[in-house]
């Protein structure tokens, strides 16, 4: 999920300009993670959380248009529409025509789009989130079997399921 992310990502000058809690929020996290207070762990967790999210925001917004990413794709409003399509509803028997259809596009133009914005085309990436999908509920000890797993991410039969597996 993090392999669009460069290793290493720099806020400078200009995230200092427009976003003037940053600086507090990093003395603050230095003061929680040298202090040892009650609660100090949960406090240094958060603040880190939010200076991540920051990070992504910022790394987001500079990316080029065009440059595939499904972190970039959140930009376009339409792309992220379809996405959480399939994030909700992997189990769907999506197409590229219905997916087009259901964020108001042609077949084509959403499937130019997606390509552009995700850099993969979009059944690939509706397999590859159902793989994701799939693999969190086999890792859970209380599951059925293959067979319900397989139905859970869109797939009718344990051997087609087992084939993109």
């Amino acid at each position: 999920m993090l392999s669009p992310l460069p290793p290493l990502n720099y806020l400078g000058t200009r995230e200092k300009q427009e976003l003037p809690w940053l600086e507090q929020t990093i003395q603050f996290l230095m003061v929680e993670a040298t202090q040892g207070e009650h609660g100090a762990d949960l406090m240094v967790e958060r603040l880190m959380e939010m200076l991540f999210i920051q990070v992504i925001r910022s790394w987001v917004s500079s990316q080029v248009e065009g440059e595939g990413s499904w972190l970039g794709a959140l930009r376009d409003e339409v792309i992220h529409a379809s996405m959480a399509l399939i994030h909700q509803q992997p189990e769907k028997p999506w197409t590229v025509e219905s997916l087009g259809r259901a964020v108001g596009l042609s077949r084509s133009s959403f499937a130019a789009r997606f390509q552009s914005r995700v850099g993969v085309p979009p059944l690939r990436y509706l397999t590859q989130w159902r793989m994701r999908v799939a693999t969190q509920l086999l890792q859970k000890h209380d599951y059925a079997g293959l067979s319900h797993v397989a139905w859970q991410v869109g797939y009718d039969s344990e051997i087609s399921f087992s084939r993109a597996f």
